[in-house]
């Protein structure tokens, strides 16, 4: 599981260093949602905010200081500045302090809210069920995390021409 982890790994960072570049990238972001999927999330308001935001939230994360956490995440989604980032620093919020039920429930909330979660947001939404030797809940998320992925990659390349498993 571990191998395959990542292997996933490597190859989601060979992926999103090619979508960083390019007109790929602004293609993608202008790219109709696909049916029956959560429309993207309209961007911040103001990023400055959002960055200031998750500043604060990766210190109280740090610090493990939960509960302001938390409320801290809700006064920013009820102002607009929560993002994709503000999700992915909840979830390793909940995971480092050990609430791994809570963590998984902060993933799908990211998900209800029209963010994709990225590696950070799986790797942490990961150390929930592993730091509760539950790996078949791992293992479960970690097939969840590659099919979520795959479907990212057939949205960006739906030919297949930059695929890295050789065709098969």
């Amino acid at each position: 599981m571990l191998a395959r982890y990542l292997a996933l790994r490597q190859d989601l960072d060979r992926h999103h260093t090619r979508r960083r570049g390019g007109a790929s990238a602004a293609a993608a972001d202008a790219s109709a949602p696909a049916p029956g999927t959560a429309p993207p999330p309209p961007p911040a308001a103001n990023a400055k905010a959002a960055r200031q935001l998750n500043r604060l939230l990766s210190q109280l994360a740090k610090r493990k200081q939960l509960s302001t956490c938390r409320s801290t995440f809700a006064a920013g989604a009820a102002a607009g500045t929560v993002d994709a980032w503000s999700h992915a620093i909840l979830i390793n919020a909940y995971a480092n302090c050990g609430d791994g039920a809570s963590a998984l429930k902060a993933l799908g909330e990211m998900r209800a809210c029209g963010h994709r979660p990225c590696v950070f947001s799986y790797t942490a939404a990961l150390k929930a069920p592993c730091g509760e030797g539950n790996l078949e809940a791992a293992s479960a998320l970690l097939g969840e995390m590659e099919a979520d992925f795959a479907a990212a990659a057939a949205e960006e390349d739906p030919a297949g021409a930059g695929r890295t498993d050789g065709g098969a």
